[in-house]
């Protein structure tokens, strides 16, 4: 195990702490850097530094990083459907599963139960990856005006991200509880992080509080409406 002892660095208000963990060394060093780093600009050109990111800019790295996102996803939810399609011909691409799941015991005691669960994988994969395609197709369409944030294509695109998450949510919810009855019956099952079904909850989260931004949008989008009627 990797230890080391980080110089120049507070971590929670403890300095030269040895770092047991070779990630947490990692993470330590590249904090350090990242310090001397914006010391360094802090102290140079006369102790003045001025960063300046435009809006367009943010929009262009936002819309990259949906993008990659997206194929992440896309490549996700059809390696899952493929996998299950192809599993229930040849039976032993259940063992090799998608991300390295190991389902042969599952398909070997019940072979509804496995298509019950990679079917339940496949819903909540397909829900994530359509999230960010309807991100992807508003960059793309160029709904988002800077100057008029409020308009009709933003509020739906807003309310069926929302709706999107809520099923991703209940889906991966319903999995993750699939399997552990499943496992409750004696099968053994990989761990939901294998599955991609974790984290339910936070996708529930997430649809409520898109639920309640989509509100404050459509309240907008009318005011927006109004005072263009008006003028």
């Amino acid at each position: 195990m990797l230890t080391g002892s980080i110089p120049g660095l507070y971590f929670s208000g403890i300095r030269n702490k040895p770092v047991k963990n070779k990630y947490l060394f990692i993470l330590y060093t590249y904090l350090l850097f990242f310090n001397k780093y914006l010391y360094f600009c802090s102290t140079s050109k006369n102790n003045t530094m001025e960063i300046r990111i435009g809006t367009n800019t943010i929009l262009k790295l936002l819309n990259i990083l949906s993008w990659i996102i997206f194929l992440g996803l896309c490549i996700e939810a059809g390696g899952v459907i493929f996998n299950t399609i192809y599993a229930i011909y040849k039976p032993v691409v259940a063992k090799y599963f998608w991300n390295g799941a190991d389902l042969s015991p599952l398909y070997s005691h019940d072979k509804g139960h496995f298509i019950t669960q990679t079917v339940l994988m496949s819903i909540a994969a397909v829900m994530k990856a359509l999230i960010f395609y309807l991100i992807v197709k508003m960059f793309y369409d160029k709904k988002l005006n800077i100057t008029k944030p409020f308009n009709p294509g933003v509020t739906k695109m807003v309310f069926n991200i929302a709706y999107l998450c809520l099923g991703a949510g209940f889906f991966s919810l319903w999995g993750a509880r699939y399997a552990a009855w499943i496992q409750s019956q004696g099968v053994q099952m990989p761990d939901i992080h294998f599955l991609r079904i974790g984290g339910g909850d936070v996708w529930l989260f997430m649809a409520v509080v898109l639920i309640v931004i989509g509100q404050i949008f459509k309240k907008g989008t009318e005011l927006q409406t109004e005072s263009d009627l008006t003028v």
